[in-house]
């Protein structure tokens, strides 16, 4: 689904493989262009960014906290990621 070589992501957290498939399964089921997979740390100190950074880098992309990476284009549609952050907390009404 993602093009990668399996020997190169055995050390890759399943869930960016999982979420970023997802994410290309559910575009071409929606005919939608973009997939997005969009992580939200809530770590102040962008804990686990270098995970993030090197699975990117299979796509030949190059991440940034707060900004939006294309990788490729798959199957027709277009990959992008994003790493965001924010507060933990909720709003309570």
């Amino acid at each position: 689904m993602l093009k990668l070589a399996k020997d190169k992501v055995n050390n890759i957290r399943y869930q960016l493989l999982h979420r970023t498939a997802s994410a290309v399964i559910e575009a071409g089921r929606f005919n939608a262009p973009n997939a997005l997979t969009l992580v939200h740390s809530f770590s102040e100190t962008n804990e686990w960014f270098d995970d993030y950074s090197q699975f990117l880098a299979l796509f030949g992309a190059k991440g940034a906290p707060d900004s939006l990476a294309f990788a490729r284009n798959l199957n027709g549609v277009n990959l992008y990621f994003a790493w965001v952050k924010g507060e933990g907390q909720y709003l309570e009404k």
